[in-house]
C-alpha cells in the first residue's frame, strides 16, 4: 500500500498473534519481511483484532471503483472520487459506516456523472453521446 506521504508498506495481515507460535508462519513472515526489506519497502504485520473492520470494509468498497472505467452511476462516481482523493476524507469518516448513495446525492449533480463518464469514453471504445449515461 502507498501512504499519503507516498512511502509504501507491506502489510501482513495474521489472525492473532497466537499465529506467532507456529514455526513455519513464523518462517514465512521472516521470508516475507526480508524480501520486503530488500525491495526498500517498510514491512509490518497486523493482526485482525488491530483492524477496524468499518474502515476497511469502507476502503475496500472505494478502492473497487479506483478504475474512472467501473464508474457507471452517481455512487460509483462517488466512490471513484473518494478512492482517488479528489472528495478527501480522513480515518474518522472513513472508520463510520457510509451511505455512498446520499453523499452522491448531496455532492454531484447528475452533469458531474455525465461528465465523468462522457469524458472517458474512448476507454469503452464508444464515441460522446453514444448512451452511457
Amino acid at each position: 500500500m502507498t501512504l499519503v506521504d507516498g512511502t509504501e508498506v507491506a502489510i501482513s495481515l495474521k489472525n492473532s498473534r497466537h499465529d506467532l507460535d507456529y514455526e513455519n508462519i513464523l518462517k514465512s513472515l521472516k521470508v516475507e519481511m526480508e524480501y520486503w526489506i530488500r525491495h526498500g519497502v517498510k514491512y509490518k504485520i497486523i493482526f485482525s483484532s488491530e483492524v477496524n473492520s468499518m474502515l476497511a470494509e469502507n476502503i475496500y468498497r472505494v478502492t473497487r471503483y479506483f478504475d474512472i472505467n467501473d464508474v457507471f452511476d452517481a455512487t460509483s462516481a462517488m466512490k471513484h472520487l473518494i478512492a482517488t482523493k479528489k472528495f478527501p476524507m480522513n480515518k474518522d469518516e472513513l472508520s463510520q459506516r457510509l451511505n455512498f448513495s446520499a453523499m452522491a446525492e448531496a455532492n454531484l449533480t447528475s452533469s458531474d456523472v455525465n461528465k465523468m463518464i462522457v469524458d472517458h469514453s474512448d476507454d469503452f471504445g464508444t464515441f460522446p453521446g453514444s448512451g452511457l449515461s
